[in-house]
């Protein structure tokens, strides 16, 4: 299916979940500068793990695809985490 122009992305760029003040800065980012990478990387386990639990009884593909995009971010966080400290995640 042809995504729609202008169509939010509600699976790598919610609207909801962006500054409220248009400054570029989502969520994710502003919750890894305030817990830094241990606690988001756990938050996005554990919210890859929410999306496909319900994914059959709520929104499908949709959830399929946000529990993609939180796996993806973790791997992500990892990567870096391991550049940055040294350590293995």
């Amino acid at each position: 299916l042809k995504k729609l122009e202008n169509a939010p992305d509600n699976v790598n760029h919610p609207p909801h979940y962006s500054s409220e003040t248009d400054s570029g800065i989502e969520c994710i980012d502003g919750m890894l500068a305030a817990f830094g990478y241990e606690e988001v990387m756990s938050f996005c386990k554990v919210n890859a793990f929410k999306y496909l639990w319900r994914m059959k009884r709520k929104n499908g593909m949709e959830d399929f695809n946000k529990a993609m995009w939180y796996l993806k971010k973790y791997y992500e966080l990892c990567q870096e985490y391991q550049k940055k400290s040294g350590k293995q995640s």
